[in-house]
């Protein structure tokens, strides 16, 4: 999709004059976002230990009046160091919304090979949408040291993916295509509630 002037294509949507509104709308740029996923799940499970740990020790010494210089049970920086390095080696996906029109392509693509059943939606179905939606919506992937990767992603890549993934950080990556994608709230951040 082309870039436009906001300026004017702004203008051109707040005048009293009559205006193209197809053109306005079909110009305008698709959302995007990175999503940050951590990939080390026990470096991640002994920092909130630590952390769980340290917060229970300040609620014991505000009950017992101990204070810091006083309390004998030392957080070990050298560990909670090393947990950061390892904890900031991360991925980040750069993702793109999909236009109204594509989702609407990738929903009747599928709901011709994945059709409703017995009592509701079909889970193939939703699964599949999910996965080709993710697919689609990831223009990159970034490593902690730069590197950036451009392949395609597919759904059979996504899936692949999500079950590698704590179910936290999965549901990261897929909250960041659904919000891309669908919630109408994005215009509602992006332009003031006296917008006419």
């Amino acid at each position: 999709m082309a870039n436009i002037d906001v300026d004017a294509a702004v203008e051109e949507a707040t005048s009293k004059e009559n205006f193209d509104v197809l053109a306005f709308v079909q110009g305008s740029n698709l959302p995007t976002h990175d999503v940050t996923v951590y990939t080390d799940g026990d470096a991640a499970l002994r920092m909130a230990r630590i952390l769980i740990a340290e917060d229970e020790r300040e609620q014991r010494r505000q009950l017992e009046g101990v204070s810091l210089a006083d309390d004998d049970e030392a957080v070990d920086e050298d560990e909670i160091t090393e947990l950061h390095d390892r904890l900031v080696a991360s991925l980040v996906f750069h993702m793109q919304g999909l236009a109204p029109s594509a989702t609407r392509a990738l929903h009747n693509k599928l709901k011709a090979t994945h059709p409703y059943v017995d009592g509701g939606e079909n889970p193939e179905y939703t699964e599949a949408f999910n996965n080709t939606l993710i697919a689609k919506s990831i223009l990159s992937v970034e490593n902690a040291a730069g590197a950036k990767n451009t392949d395609k992603w597919t759904a059979e890549k996504v899936s692949d993916l999500l079950d590698s993934l704590y179910v936290s950080e999965a549901n990261k990556i897929f909250d960041g295509a659904a919000e891309l994608t669908y919630i109408g709230a994005i215009f509602d951040r992006a332009v003031s509630a006296d917008f006419s």
